[in-house]
């Protein structure tokens, strides 16, 4: 039996830049066991599965990129929840929440379609309201299973102990970067974090203590590209808690072929209406790679190279 987990080979390897990106995500709700492909699921009918076949062929030809995914809460109820999460234009502060409770899963699919491809019709969720949502997509890697699950119920364990009772603690499908379980995505805000203990969780919820204790755990933001995650980091440092009341917006102003060297402009907006503009230049850093196994499926080695800033310019 292979003893393999890729989460134990990882932690010389800097979590920051490896948030996903997408501007729309959906989480439907749906009972576990997931498989591998979830569209397989027990739980998943024929009707649909060829409904969501059909969406996702209007999406492609609509060009638009959205992930999916299913989640779950051990919560008794006659209604199927839908949370839609979109990215919102210009500057952000996160994502712009849809939520709707709903008489069964086949139900959820015409609600995207018409929110997706036809019009938004936002329904206002709870202010201040928060989804953690955390992988234990088991069948997808191990280490989502064998980290996952325990993290899971230590978060339940951490929101009810604080008394957040606007904070929802999901279990949820694969996402991506499961060798660094257990993983989380923290909306609306959408930020990704990895290695998470209940600590850490809980610095992240209260936003209380050494911010540099995120350092371990946050994989970045997923408002913001890739190379410009590093960058956010910093102002994450220099700017402490109160960074996460900031609004954002970045442009990528140059990149070579290669995507190891990118000329980013990020423009932040402070609670108080304080704009600023900076120019950077991050460059991949290739004497501080790490050869590893992405999941523990893999047999290949990956060699990752991680970003650095090679210079900062304050354009006003």
């Amino acid at each position: 039996m292979n003893q393999f987990f890729c989460s134990q080979q990882t932690e010389g390897e800097d979590l920051i830049g490896t948030a996903d990106t997408a501007p729309t995500y959906v989480f439907i709700e749906c009972p576990p066991p997931w498989t591998m492909d979830i569209w397989n699921s027990p739980a998943i009918s024929e009707e649909f599965k060829r409904d969501y076949q059909q969406l996702r062929a209007a999406i492609q030809d609509n060009q638009l990129e959205v992930r999916f995914g299913f989640m779950y809460r051990n919560c008794p109820g006659n209604t199927t929840k839908l949370l839609i999460f979109r990215k919102s234009p210009g500057f952000a502060l996160g994502y712009q929440k849809q939520e709707f409770n709903l008489p069964n899963l086949e139900a959820t699919l015409p609600i995207v379609r018409t929110n997706l491809l036809e019009q938004f019709d936002i329904n206002p969720a709870v202010h201040d309201a928060k989804d953690i949502l955390i992988c234990t997509h088991g069948s997808y890697d191990k280490c989502c299973a064998r980290y996952g699950n325990i993290f899971y119920r230590q978060a339940l364990e951490t929101v009810e102990k604080l008394s957040l009772n606007q904070v929802k603690i999901w279990q949820c499908t694969h996402f991506g970067g499961h060798r660094f379980a257990p993983t989380a995505i923290a909306f609306p805000e959408g930020r990704f974090y990895g290695r998470l203990t209940p600590e850490s969780l809980t610095a992240i919820l209260t936003r209380q203590g050494d911010i540099h204790q995120l350092d371990s755990v946050y994989r970045g933001w997923s408002l913001l590209p890739h190379p410009a995650q590093i960058v956010e980091r910093e102002l994450l440092h220099r700017l402490g808690w109160d960074w996460f009341n900031y609004t954002v917006t970045c442009q990528i102003l140059e990149q070579d072929k290669e995507q190891n060297y990118y000329c980013l402009k990020i423009e932040y907006q402070s609670p108080e209406g304080i704009r600023t503009c900076d120019r950077i230049e991050v460059i991949k850093d290739p004497t501080r790679a790490v050869s590893l196994h992405l999941s523990c499926q893999s047999d290949a080695v990956s060699h990752i190279s991680p970003f650095f800033i090679k210079t900062w310019a304050n354009i006003y």
